[in-house]
């Protein structure tokens, strides 16, 4: 039997996320495209890791909900470590989701930033709705991890990514023979949560169809 519903976590309720990023242009960009979410998505920016601090030095009001960090810094995000700034987010504010933005597929360095309690990894290149479909991902709880980090992951001796509980909650109901909009109601997600859920889930776990994922997760004693 699937889990009961859970409330409902969506890029719909008002939120209040920090763009870090030393272009301005991309800040803005995501600024824009973020803002008008809900009708009261706050988007703070900085353009380095010492402006971000001082931000938070002085923030009142609501607590932040996610970061979104650009992954080439440089010496506005600590120097020569592109994790340097990821260091201290993940040491400071341990709860608070990190998603990452990069140009680049790099695999030991995103699977080291996982390693430090990454919640996400997006391409600069995305479109609108892969970007805000991971976002919401995250603030849902989940993790965006991109297929090559899965893969290299999976190729490691015991290696495999983890499901979050709530991904392994939407793979119960798929082993149960549920569609997506049924999952959607048993847990209380969007029916577009759930594809995303069932993108990772697949990625994870290897498998290419949702009868592999469901045969996967009887194995695992999860149906």
């Amino acid at each position: 039997m699937c889990r009961g519903p859970a409330p409902v976590v969506s890029m719909t309720a008002a939120r209040r996320i920090l763009v870090l990023d030393d272009h301005a242009v991309v800040r803005e960009g995501l600024a824009q495209l973020l803002a008008p979410l809900g009708g009261g998505c706050e988007v703070l920016q900085a353009a380095g890791l010492a402006q971000a601090q001082a931000l938070m030095a002085q923030l009142q009001g609501p607590p932040l909900d996610l970061v979104v960090l650009d992954l080439h810094l440089g010496p506005a995000g600590g120097g020569a470590d592109p994790l340097a700034a990821l260091r201290w987010w993940r040491s400071q504010h341990p709860q608070l989701p990190v998603v990452m933005l990069s140009g680049d597929d790099d695999p030991e360095l995103a699977t080291a930033a996982f390693g430090l309690g990454l919640a996400g990894w997006l391409s600069k290149s995305a479109d609108t709705l892969a970007l805000l479909g991971g976002l919401s991902l995250v603030l849902q709880g989940g993790r965006i991890v991109p297929p090559f980090v899965a893969s290299r992951r999976a190729a490691e001796p015991g290696g495999g990514a983890e499901l979050t509980e709530r991904q392994r909650d939407v793979l119960r109901c798929l082993a149960q023979g549920l569609s997506n909009k049924e999952i959607a109601r048993e847990l209380a997600l969007a029916e577009p949560t759930v594809k995303q859920h069932l993108v990772v889930i697949f990625r994870v776990l290897g498998v290419r169809n949702r009868a592999q994922a469901a045969l996967a997760a009887r194995q695992q004693r999860l149906g």
